[in-house]
């Protein structure tokens, strides 16, 4: 005799409140308690009901208390009685254990959401989606905040504002888990149901992440037009970029680094976008075209000292103190005095973004303008763990500190530190997609394979991820 047969002798010969039982407990798919799954399965004696099964080893229970669970004695079963039940009877099971749930207190969301859909009730479960979306962004679990509010956007019917939202939303849990490409896609989505000015901002949020994550050539297609709307320019050769660079840096020293500073609110919205396409080609083109990079983080700053935004000033005056510490011991003073400035800031105004980012540059000053690479990597440790544990949207930020605490392991001798560190986080980079990371740290990785004495991972390693890079 055949399993499917044997199982089907077996609940042929139960009687109706074990079958309705088992029913139910076969379609919850996972662990229910046992007072849901009477109710449920509306049988008046749960207890005799479950014995029976029990002792036909087609259910398994942890216990006898209303709130112990019940669950299939093998997936096969469980398995066997759902694909056996007519249609109609296992969309009234979801129903019913929907409804059984949500009386109960359930504080699933998600699986009520399931339930709801497979009972054919697909606008109650996209509410639930995007409810548990909610719920999983806020304990800081971005995938999984990703993925549904991608599902709660599947529903039938929703107007073109609900679904600019919910994939606006989907595209920030993305940003925030570190996934620059898939965020991307998601706000350019947003911005198909948006209007004018709501669609401009999606796509330089969409191009800003392509940016971050490496993605060169696409994020400048995205963020071209963007410049167009804003009535900015894209310098269309390295000499026109020097050219402006040279003008904006001339209007710096004259105007100084002073500023009134206002509210938010007080600044407006156009501005607002104008400053951060050009803080997203600054941070998107630094490492491939320097000289177009560091024309638009003059031009960022500019913008953010004569709109009075002060979060975009400290923005902006970090890649300054960074630019600064590059030249190296002479112009310490001057990193050293931006770099506090930054500090100061971020402490007045109690932003974490800004924190991260004066301990990375301070330990920048550190390293480049004193050669004090120890020093810097206490500065690294302290911005790596703002970044990460009090900020959020912050990929390319965490990578750049990841990329220079790499340098300063290098240059201290630490190599097995620097070892032990690079695999997870590399792995970690080509998970994500995110070039810029994988660039910077497998040329990183090429000091460790140096170190074995594999010279030909060494030169292999960091050729095959640039070719990737544009």
């Amino acid at each position: 005799m055949s399993l499917s047969r044997l199982l089907d002798a077996r609940v042929a010969g139960l009687a109706p409140d074990a079958r309705r039982l088992l029913a139910i407990v076969s379609t919850a798919g996972s662990p229910l308690a046992q007072d849901v799954a009477a109710d449920a399965a509306d049988v008046p004696d749960p207890r005799a009901a479950l014995a029976m099964l029990r002792f036909q080893r087609l259910v398994r229970a942890r216990g006898l208390s209303d709130h112990d669970a019940v669950e299939s004695y093998h997936d096969r079963i469980r398995e066997h009685v759902v694909r056996t039940m007519p249609d109609d009877e296992r969309a009234s099971c979801h129903r019913r254990l929907a409804i059984s749930l949500d009386k109960h207190g359930s504080e699933d969301p998600e699986r009520l959401a399931e339930h709801w859909l497979l009972a054919g009730d697909a606008e109650k479960a996209g509410d639930l989606y995007e409810h548990a979306a909610h719920r999983a962004a806020q304990a800081l679990a971005f995938d999984r905040a990703a993925r549904l509010y991608a599902r709660a956007a599947e529903r039938p019917g929703l107007r073109r504002a609900r679904l600019e939202l919910l994939e606006s939303r989907r595209g920030e849990a993305l940003a925030n888990a570190g996934r620059g490409t898939e965020a991307a896609a998601a706000f350019l989505s947003a911005a198909t149901y948006a209007d004018t000015d709501r669609a401009l901002e999606l796509r330089r949020l969409a191009g800003e992440r392509l940016l971050a994550a490496g993605h060169v050539d696409q994020g400048l297609e995205v963020l071209r037009e963007v410049l167009r709307e804003l009535d900015l320019w894209m310098p269309s050769s390295p000499q026109l970029a020097l050219l402006s660079f040279l003008v904006r840096r001339a209007e710096l020293g004259v105007r100084g680094l002073e500023f009134r500073e206002k509210t938010p609110e007080e600044v407006k919205k156009r501005d607002r976008l104008r400053i951060d396409t050009c803080w997203a080609l600054t941070v998107g083109l630094n490492g491939v075209d320097m000289m177009r990079g560091a024309d638009f983080a003059a031009r960022s700053l500019l913008l953010s000292l004569r709109a009075g935004d002060p979060f975009r000033i400290g923005r902006a005056l970090a890649f300054e103190t960074t630019s600064t510490a590059f030249v190296g011991t002479t112009n310490e003073a001057r990193a050293d005095a931006l770099a506090k400035s930054l500090l100061e800031l971020a402490d007045r105004l109690n932003d974490p973004h800004l924190l991260g980012f004066g301990h990375l540059v301070t330990g920048m000053c550190d390293a480049f303008t004193r050669g004090r690479w120890t020093s810097a990597l206490e500065h690294y440790a302290k911005a790596e763990k703002v970044f990460r544990d009090e900020c959020r949207g912050v990929s390319w930020e965490v990578d750049t500190t990841d990329m220079v605490t790499s340098w300063s392991l290098f240059y201290t001798g630490r190599l097995r530190e620097l070892s032990a560190r690079l695999p997870a986080t590399l792995k970690a980079a080509e998970q994500r997609r995110d070039l810029y990371a994988q660039a910077n740290l497998t040329t990183s990785h090429a000091w460790v394979m140096l170190a074995r004495g594999d010279i030909e991972a060494a030169r292999a390693q960091p050729a095959l991820v640039m070719a990737r890079w544009s």
